[in-house]
């Protein structure tokens, strides 16, 4: 009962709409719109409304674009139909990473909460801040400093870059196992958020520390990838199995 109530809890985070390209402990709570939606204006500042009865030109799909890096990708997975679905699918968080069936990832993972949930409290206890207007924020800020650049945090940006690449490929967790962790890795640097590798690149980070060092193996982090990304497309409503890979791939 109780991990079905946390299930249905933590798929309510997704009414409320993520931004791309961020864990999920980074997100922000969007503004509400409020009021009737306004038609754009014509020349002349005159607002034009739909008339009566006279039929519309069909318009086509709208293309979704991921953005990676600052550049707009077209998105090419089919059940990726507009941008909330899109932000559900690239945000990871502890769940995600739990679910990967990595442990040693967990431990990480696990220590940055912990890690995190000190800080936050030492902020709070601080006299220096008791009245400060934006205690709560500081706090959370406070919590962040300590966690960026932990193995779990760059382990998050590293998968959101794989599901950036899952929806703009079209790719299930096969088709990244049977592209090889060379050729993955000669892509990840150009798809991860270069904010959280600022002393080295993604791919450096795992060929010559975390493989080199046995932290994690090749095939561990294939499988790693591979499940992410097919838990991903179920949460969705897809079947992995069922995903065809697009022919051609973006840098």
């Amino acid at each position: 009962m109780e991990k079905n109530i946390l299930s249905e809890i933590d798929q309510m985070k997704y009414l409320f709409g993520y931004k791309p390209g961020k864990v999920i402990s980074e997100q922000t709570t969007p503004p509400v719109q409020t009021g009737a939606a306004k038609t754009a204006p014509a020349k002349g500042g005159v607002t034009k409304t739909p008339q009566a009865g006279k039929p519309q030109q069909p318009q086509g799909p709208q293309q979704i674009m991921t953005v990676v890096n600052g550049r707009n990708v077209p998105v090419k997975l089919p059940l990726i139909k507009d941008e909330n679905i899109l932000n559900q699918f690239t945000a990871v968080g502890n769940e995600q990473i739990r679910d990967a069936g990595l442990p040693i990832i967990d431990k990480w993972c696990t220590s940055s909460t912990d890690a995190f949930l000190k800080a936050k409290q030492a902020y709070l206890d601080n006299p220096m801040y008791q009245n400060s207007a934006n205690r709560e924020e500081g706090s959370y800020n406070a919590g962040q400093d300590v966690i960026k650049g932990s193995y779990c945090h760059r382990m998050m940006h590293m998968m959101i870059a794989i599901l950036n690449m899952s929806a703009a490929w079209s790719w299930n967790g096969d088709a990244f196992a049977k592209f090889g962790i060379d050729s993955l890795l000669d892509y990840l640097d150009g798809w991860t958020d270069k904010a959280y590798f600022k002393d080295r690149e993604p791919s450096d980070l795992l060929r010559n520390f975390w493989f080199k060092n046995n932290v994690v193996t090749q095939q561990q982090f294939l499988t790693v990838v591979k499940n992410i990304v097919d838990n991903k497309i179920k949460s969705i409503g897809g079947d992995p199995t069922a995903v065809v890979p697009s022919k051609t791939i973006t840098s």
